[in-house]
């Protein structure tokens, strides 16, 4: 669960920090939401926290959308062998975050979580490379970008349905209001 929660935070902090633009007076580079910093710069100090970036975004943000999907279909669609504690914890694990009952997301489509973590990492680097601009352009370019995302994962919710046709929902909000 963790790991997941860190998800956006990680990937929007480590995409800020290595989306750089060139500066017009000097032809350095600075950071796009820290003009003030120069990108990759001892003196600054933001070398070490750059290379962590880097080191973030490949070993974390790109690949945990994949390893996540990678890991339910190993240890929820798959038998083991036996029937020991670990391969029962497991699996409870799995099936507890990805797919319970309380989610309401259909066994077969495991994998919306993946696109849903992916399409969050999308929209962390899409802030990253056009936010803290005071360009109509780039402004006009995130805001189409995103709407042009968000629209499409809509779309392939309504499309491929992959959530059950229960009323659980309801029942909170009753409760609550």
């Amino acid at each position: 669960y963790a790991i997941n929660l860190m998800y956006g935070l990680a990937a929007t902090i480590a995409l800020s920090m290595v989306s750089c633009v060139q500066g017009s007076e000097d032809g350095a580079w600075y950071y796009r939401h820290r003009p003030g910093l120069e990108c990759y710069s001892a003196t600054d100090g933001t070398l070490t926290l750059s290379i962590l970036s880097w080191v973030v975004l490949v070993v974390y943000v790109v690949p945990w959308p994949i390893l996540s999907l990678l890991m339910v279909r190993r240890y929820y669609w798959r038998r083991f062998r036996g029937r020991g504690k670990l391969a029962k914890s497991m699996k409870n694990t799995v099936y507890d975050y990805w797919i319970a009952d309380d989610n309401h997301l259909q066994p077969r489509f495991f994998w919306i979580r993946s696109l849903d973590l992916t399409l969050l990492g999308m929209m962390a680097a899409l802030a990253a490379m056009f936010g803290n601009s005071e360009n109509f352009a780039e402004r006009m370019a995130l805001a189409v970008s995103s709407c042009v995302l968000m629209i499409s994962f809509l779309i392939l919710i309504v499309r491929v349905q992959p959530y059950a046709k229960s009323r659980l929902w309801a029942r909170n909000l009753r409760i609550a209001t």
